[in-house]
């Protein structure tokens, strides 16, 4: 009898708690939809002061030739990156995915729109960007290599690199270009029309404003499965590719780019920084929503019946 009152505690408990977790879990991406939908977006030229909401690319505060960035797993050049170490463990009936280290590049950097450009101080934002979960075993050993020599941690567990089938990482990150969309508290520059004299950073934008113009150029190079559509993750490594390029090239004749302001967290209003422009944040906040939020009340209710099952003995 002890064991069976046993296990409808565990059964309870655990039912509560996740279904608390997806309730959460929906009800702030439902607030965030609400918030981005009742903004306007501005173009970074014409941003009011106060709390906007700007879509534009990712660009590093330092860019030319030659120049080291960041990376992920991929080799591929990041302004952010967050890397979670996870453990796979089990305790009497239940196993789960376990934390054990994560490491951050949270640094300042552009956001760039065919307008102009402004600073991003991410400090206090959160990032809405796409999880890339990855087993330990399946990564190369150069790639390992890479993220234990990046974790800046040199207590991060020796056993990684024994008991790989055990462990994974979880990488969210934005590439240098990629499209993003940032909530904050928008504060012009000082200087009414300051200016940056980059001519990666003025190419960037020629080719921003050169593939608006020519949707048929932009489809047929970030279309790669052939769909006619270009998907989030498409549009993300298609401008990264894009800025790749750019930062490869020498150029001195470029027009310098226009510097408005920075971006920051705003104190009464959550702030936070997206990997992909409106359109598709919209699609990854709504999609499943109603479910995740019927789904955790129905297992809040189901935990509770459980409870009360054990004290009563009837199902109520």
């Amino acid at each position: 009898m002890a064991s069976d009152q046993e296990g409808l505690v565990k059964i309870g408990v655990i039912l509560i708690f996740s279904g608390a977790g997806l309730f959460w879990h929906g009800l702030r991406h439902f607030r965030r939809t609400r918030r981005t939908q009742d903004t306007a977006t501005s173009k970074i030229s014409s941003a009011p002061q106060g709390f906007v909401e700007i879509q534009g690319y990712a660009w590093p505060l330092e860019s030319g030739p030659g120049q080291s960035f960041p990376t992920n797993s991929e080799k591929r050049s990041v302004v952010y990156k967050s890397i979670t170490f996870q453990k796979y463990v089990r305790r009497n009936k239940s196993s789960y995915w376990q934390d054990i280290y994560t490491f951050e590049i949270k640094e300042p950097f552009y956001i760039l729109d065919e307008t102009g450009i402004a600073l991003v101080s991410p400090e206090n934002m959160d990032f809405e960007a796409a999880q890339k979960v990855t087993a330990w075993k399946s990564l190369s050993e150069d790639q390992r290599s890479t993220l234990l020599r990046q974790n800046n941690n040199p207590d991060l567990p020796v056993k990684l690199t024994m008991f790989s089938g055990s462990y994974r990482v979880v990488e969210k990150f934005i590439y240098i270009g990629a499209p993003i969309f940032v909530h904050g508290t928008f504060t012009s520059a000082r200087l009414e029309r300051a200016s940056l004299q980059n001519p990666a950073i003025g190419l960037f934008q020629k080719e921003v404003i050169r593939l608006a113009r020519e949707p048929g150029r932009k489809k047929a190079l970030f279309d790669r499965t052939g769909d006619g559509q270009i998907c989030e993750d498409e549009a993300r490594v298609g401008f990264f590719m894009t800025a790749s390029q750019v930062l490869k090239k020498q150029a001195t004749d470029v027009a310098p780019v226009q510097f408005y302001g920075e971006i920051q967290s705003h104190g009464e209003h959550p702030s936070f920084i997206a990997d992909c422009h409106q359109e598709h944040l919209m699609k990854r906040l709504s999609g499943w929503l109603g479910l995740r939020l019927v789904g955790g009340v129905v297992l809040i209710v189901a935990g509770v019946l459980a409870f009360g099952y054990m004290f009563t003995g009837q199902i109520y």
